[in-house]
């Protein structure tokens, strides 16, 4: 067979050789009469799967290696841990089609996060670069988000470390409505926490009974601030908007007199029922509602800190309210015992641009049983939400020196503790090379700093550190002798 082999390899002995082997009777011994002689489809078919063998290790290898333009490596995933969370808007929440909101989101990470992205559905919505993180190493982010058409729609946040890996966050299911005009009607709505029903929509208001979570009712009508609503229960009164989930806009609800028309004499009005034993329904195992922080995030958000000072944990739905500030809402909490805290989010229709107060109250109906209900309201006085800055940075060669330009489109920033960094790999050789400096830039400045070029050519990284991390990076090629670029070492 090796004879074989020699003489298939060999083309040109082939075609010497040919009319010899096609002497008549060179095959008559028998003993290849039936072997057929290849075709060229052989040859095709063989290359076929060298081909499809060499896509499947290479396929194979991008996998395991990681590929910077297509997402992070398994490797950077799994070393980079991060935590991602939607304050704003909230699952449920009716968004107006046409009106832009803001996505607020809070997240962490083992290190740097560079990059906020946010999807509606599958689809990349908007895509920013991560502001400098607080104190507490928390970034506070803010997405636009506009819808253009009715219906539900399901939004998550991702974000991306230095490294490549990316976390996303919880989806967020919200619904896109339409302005409905001047039309009126009745809706329909779902006690969302236990709530006290009065007869004129006021807190001293005289009670008529109170209804449980989950109960259904008719909505009929609302007052002109449309913090209360009148409710078909019983013969008719008032709860508190912030009790109830309705299931269309409330602004198809008409406008209400505060006193409701008297019910006939024929009628009876019986208490509405008594909520059922629950395990909040005694002192002994009953949680303890404090407001302890309340700031804005931005001109249009007010961030609430509730703390469950018993030693009984709370998990359900909790009323808080911002005053004139932004009213009252029921939120969905779960606080664990000895100070354990949830946080709540208001949208405030108005932006604060000013220092003004605010009185927090936690569950101000008392709808749910507490070991001590004298503690839960304080007050809290609000600074405008200060811009967050945004810095970038570009950097080019300029004779023996590099200079680099660091330009911030956020809010005023001033360190003392920056400095430039400037990476060099030449084949495996790396040089590094660090400028300290205090730097102050307010919205829309940019400060230019020189540093030294590196010996040696090839691709260099520029970042600027502050406090140890990277907030702002750029790349430039130095070349080597005469200007040109050096070809990479295979």
């Amino acid at each position: 067979m090796a004879d074989e082999d020699e003489y298939w390899d060999d083309e040109e002995g082939y075609d010497d050789d040919y009319d010899e082997y096609d002497e008549p009777g060179y095959y008559d011994d028998g003993y290849y009469s039936d072997v057929p002689a290849r075709q060229p489809m052989f040859y095709v078919f063989i290359g076929l799967a060298v081909l499809v063998g060499a896509a499947a290790v290479f396929l194979l290898y991008s996998v395991v290696r990681g590929d910077d333009d297509d997402g992070p490596s398994v490797a950077a995933t799994e070393t980079a841990k991060a935590q991602v969370r939607i304050d704003s808007p909230r699952a449920g929440d009716r968004l107006d089609i046409g009106k832009q909101y803001d996505v607020i989101v809070a997240a962490n990470a083992s290190e740097t996060i560079t990059r906020f992205q946010l999807f509606v559905g599958d689809q990349a919505f908007q895509d920013i670069a991560a502001p400098p993180p607080n104190a507490d190493k928390v970034y506070n982010a803010s997405l636009p988000l506009r819808l253009e058409r009715r219906g539900e729609y399901s939004i998550f946040v991702r974000v991306t470390t230095q490294s490549g890996a990316v976390k996303d966050s919880e989806k967020v299911r919200v619904v896109g409505v339409e302005d409905i005009g001047t039309a009126t009607r009745d809706i329909l709505g779902k006690v969302t926490a236990q709530v006290t029903v009065r007869r004129t929509p006021a807190d001293n208001g005289e009670a008529m009974g109170t209804l449980n979570s989950g109960q259904s009712v008719k909505v009929l009508g609302k007052t002109a601030d449309g913090e209360w609503l009148y409710i078909d229960a019983n013969g008719g009164g008032w709860v508190k908007k912030a009790a109830l989930e309705v299931a269309e806009s409330l602004a198809l609800v008409p406008v209400r007199s505060e006193t409701p028309t008297a019910v006939p004499a024929t009628a009876t009005v019986a208490a509405l029922p008594s909520p059922s034993p629950s395990p909040t329904a005694t002192a002994t195992n009953a949680p303890d509602f404090v407001p302890t922080d309340a700031q804005l995030t931005d001109a249009t958000h007010l961030r609430v800190t509730v703390t469950n000072t018993s030693s009984n944990a709370y998990s359900g739905s909790l009323v808080v309210s911002a005053g004139a500030l932004a009213g009252a809402r029921a939120f969905a909490v779960n606080m664990g015992p000895n100070n354990g805290t949830a946080v709540v989010t208001f949208e405030l229709a108005n932006p604060v641009s000013q220092r003004t107060t605010v009185e927090i109250k936690v569950d101000p109906d008392n709808a749910v049983k507490e070991a001590n209900e004298a503690n839960n309201s304080a007050t809290f006085t609000l600074q405008p939400a200060v811009e967050a800055p945004n810095l970038s940075l570009t950097a080019q060669l300029a004779g023996s020196n590099v200079s680099v330009t660091i330009a911030n489109s956020g809010g005023d920033y001033a360190t003392t503790d920056a400095k430039i960094v400037l990476t060099l790999d030449l084949n495996g050789s790396v040089t590094t090379t660090e400028t300290p400096l205090s730097l102050a830039l307010k919205k829309n400045e940019s400060r230019n700093v020189s540093v030294p070029r590196p010996a040696g050519s090839g691709q260099a990284t520029v970042r600027l550190v502050v406090n140890g991390q990277t907030v702002a990076s750029g790349s430039l090629t130095i070349p080597g002798a005469g200007g040109a670029t050096p070809s990479p070492t295979p």
